[in-house]
């Protein structure tokens, strides 16, 4: 509850910097939308026509659900590295915590490129990932991987993006799961050496 919170703030936060103005004819889409927690920061900013997308069926039908009163917000299943999207479709896009998941360095390439297709030209994307200064090369898992500040810059600046305002905060989860790994790797060597000590 606390790291999506902060989340939120992110988003406020950056519409404010970047001079972001929504209005009632503004298309915007949030990519992984889960239960749909950043669209009323959007309404309060006068957004209209929000269209969320994730990949589970079961969340976006709690979703629809707790939004039905809201007109002009549709919520589709369907995976981000295959935007049903006409080319220039949307004002914003919004990204939370999403490319991160894309393991695959191909198909993370082909998603930007999907994204930024349906942006419309001179218009916005906010992104939020976990992106180091520096690579990690140790994998967290095989559904995670971390990719550098610069690995960001430069994919989305090869798609005609650039970077126009960010701000970093300290992933305090990030660095538990950075410990727990390596905990977990050393109960793992301890576990194969005593096993190897009793089979002998």
């Amino acid at each position: 509850e606390y790291d999506q919170n902060v989340r939120l703030n992110l988003i406020q936060h950056g519409i404010h910097k970047c001079g972001i103005k929504l209005t009632s004819n503004n298309r915007i889409l949030d990519i992984g939308c889960g239960t749909g927690d950043i669209f009323p920061i959007l309404i309060e900013h006068g957004a209209k026509e929000l269209i969320g997308i994730d990949i589970s069926k079961g969340v976006l039908q709690y979703t629809k659900t707790k939004y039905a009163y809201c007109e002009g917000t549709r919520f589709i299943l369907m995976n981000v590295s295959d935007l049903a999207f006409s080319p220039q479709s949307f004002d914003l896009i919004i990204c939370l915590n999403v490319l991160q998941h894309i393991v695959d360095n191909t198909e993370f390439n082909k998603t930007v490129y999907e994204i930024v297709s349906v942006l419309k030209s001179s218009c916005h994307i906010i992104l939020l990932e976990f992106s180091p200064q520096k690579s990690i090369n140790s994998e967290y898992s095989k559904f995670l991987v971390i990719r550098s500040r610069r690995d960001y810059i430069n994919v989305f600046g090869e798609n005609g993006c650039k970077l126009i305002y960010e701000i970093g905060i300290p992933r305090i989860g990030v660095r538990l799961c950075r410990y727990t790994v390596q905990v977990g790797r050393f109960l793992k060597r301890l576990i194969f050496a005593e096993s190897n000590r009793t089979t002998d």
